[in-house]
């Protein structure tokens, strides 16, 4: 089943030419590519109708209040977001944006629930063995390898799902997750620095089935 999809970028380098030959592998997914300030313009409702889910592969880190509250009522219709790799790093300015995420970068050492986080950390170009967990967006695949930029020390809220596992040393053992909120089915992969990740057609497949399982969601 074909699908209409808003990619949100900006704020970041990336392997244009491999990002933009991975979507257009993903035949049945039509994207619409839109940046910062642009972007906010589409949370409103009428603007949002068209897509069946948007994607996340931005860093931006300012959104307006009026932005805010459109991509809260957003969520409350049910529309399914995807964030891709440094997309957990955003909008730090907004403690809610953490909370729609499932998790969080830290850059300075905060105290979450209790529990004290240290910065958090990267390290490229690993050689991760990714592990899967039984979901709808890992449907299909098994456990591969793949060279990717590690993420350690994320904060990562209780009541995840988790899609994808690790044991490398220099990441955190949870790589992905799925979540509600409000409304919405919400899908985070920690993967997608480059074109190791582009290319690897594991990895395009969690792509594709995290739209389609998002674009699922309780209402619209």
């Amino acid at each position: 089943m074909g699908c209409n999809v808003l990619l949100i970028m900006g704020g970041h380098g990336y392997d244009r030419d491999a990002f933009s030959a991975m979507w257009k592998a993903l035949d049945d997914v039509s994207i619409r590519e839109v940046q910062y300030p642009a972007a906010e313009s589409f949370f409103k409702r009428d603007a949002a109708a068209e897509f069946d889910a948007f994607v996340f592969y931005d860093f931006a880190q300012t959104m307006s209040a009026a932005a805010h509250a459109d991509f809260l009522s957003l969520l409350q219709s049910g529309k399914g977001l995807v964030f891709l790799h440094h997309s957990i790093c955003g909008h730090y300015e907004w403690p809610e944006y953490e909370r729609i995420v499932g998790g969080a970068w830290i850059n300075t050492e905060r105290t979450i629930h209790g529990r004290v986080y240290a910065p958090s950390q990267y390290a490229p170009n690993q050689n991760v063995a990714v592990h899967l967990c039984p979901h709808p967006v890992t449907e299909g695949l098994q456990d591969f390898e793949m060279v990717e930029e590690t993420y350690k020390s994320l904060y990562t809220a209780p009541g995840l799902t988790p899609l994808l596992t690790t044991e490398h040393p220099s990441s955190d053992p949870l790589l992905g997750w799925a979540h509600q909120y409000a409304q919405s089915r919400i899908v985070f992969l920690q993967p997608g620095h480059g074109a190791s990740a582009f290319n690897d057609p594991n990895y395009r497949r969690l792509v594709r089935q995290a739209i389609q399982w998002t674009r699922g969601s309780t209402r619209r």
